[in-house]
């Protein structure tokens, strides 16, 4: 059962079919593997079992997207944030998840809470500097990667948007 991730978890969810979290960690292995249909299955069967789990509602959102069902998604994405307001996770999930549709602007406002909630989010600085580049919003570009690069010196990202500042 130990022997790897995937087979402890699929041995949670045959001995513990009503285990929200276990259901959706054994789909998280599936969407590690770009099945997201076979992600959704599990997480799907996860939601009334745990049916205010932020992280649950996240991956949601991640399969659906991935498969296109950009509605639901994106209710899965709100529900997140209502769920969880001040975890920078849910917004850098939806935010990345609107530039991926073309939603930058939409993005950004997200990215921009995000970092308010945790300004060393560096995943959440990454994707904002990219926002910011992709909008041509140089006067906000510039100073997230200078205090980026304060912060880690070594963040391609930035230093790369810095040197060019094209997407």
């Amino acid at each position: 059962v130990w022997h790897t991730e995937e087979s402890l978890w699929r041995d949670v969810t045959v001995k513990s079919p009503k285990n929200g979290r276990g259901l959706m960690n054994y789909g998280l292995i599936f969407m590690a593997r770009g099945d997201y249909q076979g992600a959704l299955d599990y997480f799907q069967r996860a939601l009334p079992l745990t049916p205010n789990y932020s992280a649950l509602e996240i991956n949601l959102g991640v399969a659906l997207g991935s498969l296109h069902r950009d509605q639901e998604a994106g209710q899965h994405f709100e529900r997140a944030m209502q769920l969880a307001p001040n975890d920078a996770d849910s917004y850098f999930f939806a935010a990345r998840w609107l530039a991926g549709v073309g939603r930058v602007a939409d993005s950004v406002s997200l990215l921009e809470r995000a970092l308010q909630i945790n300004r060393l989010s560096f995943r959440c600085r990454d994707l904002l500097m990219e926002g910011y580049a992709w909008l041509g919003d140089w006067a906000k570009l510039g100073p997230l990667a200078q205090e980026t690069l304060q912060l880690s010196p070594g963040d391609e990202t930035a230093k790369k948007l810095l040197a060019h500042p094209v997407v």
